[in-house]
């Protein structure tokens, strides 16, 4: 996957306009890649924010890559053209007993070009908050057990 930023510059993987990238650390990781939905927000050039639901994959480096059909064309793409800053949700809750879980990344949106040619955006964390995320919480659950995902 080639990296290079909004302004089409090189990616540096462990560095984002002067602050470190945050690892995630393997709980995280296991709790990202066990769902599929979360929730980006993003800026306008006039800021106005913009929150919307979207499919993801973890990408190179452990990173949050979003991208899928007509993603170049979006409200979501076209803000982090002028805008690079982001955040991105994934939570959940367990029912019983009652377990919110979840995590928020900051930090900086990078274009990268996937496989097919098609554009893709990868964030790049310099802040995360995570919460609820336990060996027993994160573990893989099959579909018949009563869990809800918040979206």
């Amino acid at each position: 996957m080639k990296q290079t930023n909004l302004e089409g510059t090189p990616d540096v993987p462990e560095k984002t306009i002067g602050k470190t990238e945050i690892k995630l650390t393997r709980l995280e990781l296991e709790y990202l890649q066990n769902k599929r939905l979360g929730r980006l927000a993003t800026v306008s050039k006039s800021g106005r924010p913009h929150v919307v639901p979207v499919i993801y994959s973890i990408g190179n480096h452990d990173r949050v890559v979003i991208s899928g059909a007509g993603f170049e064309k979006s409200f979501k793409f076209e803000n982090m053209k002028e805008n690079p800053n982001v955040a991105f949700v994934v939570d959940s809750v367990k029912l019983s007993p009652w377990t919110p879980m979840g995590i928020e990344l900051r930090g900086k949106a990078h274009i990268t070009t996937m496989g097919n040619a098609q554009k893709g955006v990868e964030i790049i964390a310099t802040k995360k908050v995570s919460w609820g995320l336990t060996e027993e919480t994160v573990a893989p659950r099959s579909p018949a057990q009563t869990d809800a995902q918040a979206t």
